[in-house]
């Protein structure tokens, strides 16, 4: 089965003082469940300014689901009930 993509959205933010631009982005798509996606659910979600990444996650292999704030990059370890 082929990732099926169920949500898909993309926003252009401008300061109030009109001289900056910053992008959100978010998509998600619905995916066979296995071992590297066990909720069935690939997403990513990013925030950037003026092309320079301010925050972003997101749950690709082989990494897992992991968090980017500027230029570092951390696991997210979340609690699955």
């Amino acid at each position: 089965m082929k990732a099926v993509k169920i949500l898909h959205q993309k926003m252009v933010l401008k300061h109030k003082d009109s001289k900056r631009l910053a992008i959100f982005e978010i998509t998600a798509w619905s995916i066979v469940k296995d071992k590297d996606y066990p909720e069935g659910v690939k997403y990513n979600a990013w925030f950037s300014e003026n092309g320079e990444t301010v925050f972003g996650f997101d749950n690709h292999k082989p990494k897992g689901p992991h968090l980017h704030i500027g230029k570092k990059r951390d696991r997210l370890y979340l609690s699955r009930s």
